[in-house]
């Protein structure tokens, strides 16, 4: 598997702390924290979401659906949305969403500025301005304020340590999609912010300790043409006969995401169940590629 992230996306440390638990040897194309990505652009199209995996000329858009693959490859269900109840699912839509986005806007402006500006160049950190803002412009979910997002936060770190208990991990001895859904959050409020939250939280701190050592880095670099010759010497998988049910099945649509980086991915609908479609998209470098997003959290258009 090969990987298209960078550094600091908590997304993106989502499935790296994911593919080093399974065991999965995946290759690291490192790309800029926002557009142009010049090693992914040509390929994936418009999407414009960190990170994004690809295996030969096959490319997963969106951490729900390279989960999946991951718990396919490894043969480990429990890493995968699809192994969740309803309540489950619902929990983990309000964290990567409702709370993920009570971070940033719990900090002053400054202190995140402050952040932007150890973190990037001078340049870097104006042009990650701009276009966050620009992101935040098309957005559909309401951000709340500061204070809110503050209370936020501490209710779900509070509800957090509850969920713990007395086992080490979410669903008992060994980690599971909750586990590294949760996680990335809150390695993102301590990497962003420090962890001086974790201090009265004994079982949240043990936690976190537990899922960081399960971090082995073992990524392997691959350069921009070397993804290209990947890219362009394979072909698309066999699609499975249970994914011959959208009803746009064969016709020109866009897919995109229903509430925030909206940016439109266009081709042909040649896959689609209940929780997946696949666009087939042709590229001037690497021939056609086939796109796989979640149904859950995307709307599908007919052009």
């Amino acid at each position: 598997m090969i990987l298209h992230h960078y550094d600091m996306s908590p997304f993106s440390e989502k499935i790296r702390l994911m593919l080093d638990y399974a065991g999965i040897e995946w290759q690291s194309s490192i790309v800029p924290p926002m557009p142009p990505r010049p090693s992914i652009d040509p390929i994936v199209g418009g999407y414009r979401r960190i990170p994004i995996a690809q295996i030969g000329a096959d490319v997963f858009c969106d951490t729900q659906i390279i989960c999946a693959e991951v718990a396919a490859l490894s043969n480990q269900a429990e890493l995968s949305y699809e192994s969740l109840s309803v309540e489950e699912i619902d929990y983990l839509e309000h964290i990567e969403k409702d709370v993920f986005f009570a971070v940033p806007n719990s900090s002053s402006g400054l202190n995140t500025i402050a952040l932007l500006f150890k973190t990037f160049t001078p340049i870097q950190a104006i042009k990650f301005i701009k276009d966050r803002i620009g992101v935040a412009k098309g957005m559909k979910l309401k951000m709340k304020s500061r204070h809110k997002s503050q209370a936020l936060l501490d209710s779900s770190i509070d509800e957090l340590e509850t969920r713990l208990s007395d086992d080490l991990f979410l669903q008992g001895g060994r980690p599971t999609i909750m586990d590294f859904s949760v996680h990335h959050v809150i390695w993102f409020r301590a990497n962003s912010f420090g962890n001086d939250f974790l201090r009265d939280k004994p079982r949240i701190a043990k936690w976190f300790a537990s899922m960081n050592k399960l971090s082995k880095d073992a990524r392997n670099p691959i350069d921009r043409s070397q993804l290209v010759a990947v890219t362009k010497g394979a072909t698309p998988r066999q699609l499975d006969d249970n994914l011959m049910q959208g009803e746009y099945l064969g016709k020109a649509v866009s897919i995109r995401p229903d509430d925030y980086a909206r940016d439109a991915v266009e081709g042909i609908l040649v896959g689609q169940d209940i929780n997946r479609s696949v666009l087939r998209r042709p590229t001037k470098q690497c021939g056609d590629v086939h796109i796989h997003f979640p149904k859950r959290g995307f709307e599908t258009r007919l052009l």
